[in-house]
């Protein structure tokens, strides 16, 4: 691969490692969509607290969602949901294996930071960072579900082109 296809998926990769962090230190975090059960007692203390809350619903930690991702009009196979992040105005939704990722700012007219995939069997890999590169993307959010879409830069054997892509997920 040369430089100049390495170079965008460098930066979109150091922007998602780097946007998982807020500016304050703190981030609230989820789970996977479907955690393994476990069978362990929790250590956590009961509480006597009532089952409902008068605290307002954007207080409370988002829980885990799917994801779905389309790259260039085919509907890819992700291996796990990915874990969401949030602090500091931004929102990440990251896999644990590393396979696909995105940042994006919170708020009213949410931008794409970066969003990243990689095909673990084959090497391919798509990536978009503002202003890097060639493409374009996205956000929209609708209750606790995020669309990311738009055009991002595909390395693959094959060579690099530009090709669409919708990714989805739920936090």
């Amino acid at each position: 691969m040369n430089l100049r296809a390495a170079l965008p998926l460098s930066l979109a990769a150091a922007v998602l490692a780097l946007s998982a962090c807020s500016a304050s230190g703190t981030a609230d975090t989820t789970t996977p969509a479907d955690p393994a059960p476990s069978s362990a007692p929790s250590s956590a203390p009961a509480s006597d607290a009532p089952a409902s809350s008068d605290a307002p619903a954007s207080s409370e930690a988002p829980a885990g969602g799917n994801a779905s991702l389309t790259v260039d009009g085919k509907e890819v196979e992700l291996t796990e949901a990915p874990k969401c992040t949030s602090g500091g105005g931004k929102v990440s939704a990251a896999s644990a294996d590393g396979s696909v990722g995105v940042a994006i700012t919170d708020g009213d007219s949410p931008k794409v930071d970066a969003f990243s995939y990689t095909d673990v069997s084959d090497g391919t890999s798509l990536a978009y960072a503002p202003g890097v590169g060639s493409g374009e993307a996205t956000a929209t959010k609708d209750g606790n579900t995020w669309t990311v879409e738009g055009k991002a830069m595909m390395v693959s054997k094959s060579g690099t082109k530009t090709v669409p892509f919708t990714f989805t997920f739920t936090c």
